[in-house]
């Protein structure tokens, strides 16, 4: 289908003269959550994207997202630390942010926390108390240690009042899978740091990576908001933050923004977005990779080889389902112990262990994220492998 225009209006800046562009039916509704068999795997919930974007501020949203039909618990499961690379650029981010608030002994809270590893490390680091939130988070109410303590709260943000007022909220990797992103970020502010002056810091995919590199994968129905650097500048400005700092995180694939409360001026500011024309043959660039992959898959299965696929998260799951993996991808790889074992929603595919394919070794891997190339092939050479990387 090509980019027309539609009638919906931007959640971000309310402009109406809007671009639908792209529609996908069948799409797992969860790429991470843990799936016990094949079985329940292949009754996995699916939706829909369909796709708008505003040309005044260069948003993305799912115009089809249904906020009923993603419901996270504890069976949603999805920690990036289990990477060496990532937890190097967590380390590197938590120290950035206690550097430029001279955060000491103060107050963190975390929204969309997950399993608390970047609010334990930045309580510690700096010495501070946290409060996290997340409906998933399945660990202890408290974690304390020298000079830190951190709280859990199994909830959703927007559940509880009454909130303490912070030195920094962080809210990372959760903005884009909510429904009324205005609305939430307003009344973060409203209930987090209208009572005293405190940092804010959000992180979110980066639009520009799926739009403008083609990192296709990453079109998932969880994600309701693609943010680019300008639409996320001004969401923060209309909650009232002022000017805000937006940046390119982890190797471009993330956004990062820091604001301040009160309207303070930050440098660095984002005007990026994707461009009309990258978003009118957004369609066709999409089924020209598409095919591409259909193809080689195509050929290992007429070739008898085999392949293995290394990242059962988000961009792994839907590659399987996208291309119409079968057989001759043999398993999926990851170094997550708790996804081992598990099985990708919808194709039903096997999750194993790295050491598990040196049992049945592959003709290639297919890496879904490269910025991981480097530790892969460690692991690869560690166990006495001889396959051939290949990068979706």
């Amino acid at each position: 289908m090509n980019a027309r225009t539609s009638h919906a209006q931007c959640p971000i800046c309310d402009n109406d003269e809007v671009l639908r562009f792209f529609h996908l039916r069948g799409v797992p509704v969860f790429c991470n959550r843990l799936l016990e068999s094949a079985e329940e795997a292949s009754q996995a919930a699916v939706g829909e994207l369909d796709l708008v974007f505003c040309p005044d501020c260069g948003h993305v949203w799912n115009q089809a997202f249904e906020p009923a039909l993603v419901a996270y618990d504890p069976a949603y499961h999805n920690p990036l630390e289990v990477s060496e690379r990532f937890t190097r650029y967590t380390a590197d981010l938590a120290h950035r942010l206690i550097d430029l608030l001279e955060l000491h002994g103060g107050v963190v809270v975390d929204v969309g926390c997950g399993e608390g590893f970047f609010l334990e490390l930045i309580c510690a680091e700096s010495g501070s108390r946290g409060v996290g939130f997340d409906p998933a988070h399945n660990g202890p109410a408290t974690v304390a240690g020298t000079g830190y303590e951190v709280s859990y709260i199994s909830k959703s943000f927007g559940e509880v009042p009454d909130l303490i007022p912070a030195d920094l909220v962080c809210c990372r990797q959760t903005l884009e899978h909510i429904a009324e992103p205005q609305q939430f970020v307003q009344n973060l502010r409203a209930q987090l740091c209208a009572k005293a002056p405190c940092g804010v810091f959000f992180e979110v995919p980066n639009s520009l990576f799926s739009f403008r590199d083609l990192g296709i994968w990453d079109l998932i129905y969880e994600h309701y908001s693609y943010f680019c650097p300008k639409s996320l500048r001004h969401l923060f400005q209309r909650a009232g933050f002022g000017a805000s700092r937006v940046s390119e995180e982890y190797a471009g694939q993330f956004l990062g923004v820091y604001a301040g409360p009160n309207g303070e001026t930050a440098s660095g500011l984002g005007s990026k977005t994707p461009t009309v024309q990258e978003i009118v043959t957004f369609r066709r660039r999409f089924t020209g990779k598409l095919a591409r992959w259909s193809a080689r898959l195509a050929e290992l299965r007429r070739t008898g080889r085999t392949a293995a696929v290394w990242g059962a998260g988000s961009k792994g799951t839907m590659f399987l389902n996208l291309t119409g993996a079968g057989e001759e991808v043999t398993v999926v790889v990851d170094v997550n112990p708790k996804k081992q074992g598990k099985f990708v929603a919808v194709t039903g595919h096997r999750i194993v262990a790295p050491s598990e394919l040196v049992h049945n070794p592959p003709s290639e891997i297919i890496v879904m994220n490269r910025i991981y190339a480097e530790e892969i092939q460690a692991l690869i050479d560690d166990l006495g492998l001889n396959c051939r990387m290949v990068f979706a």
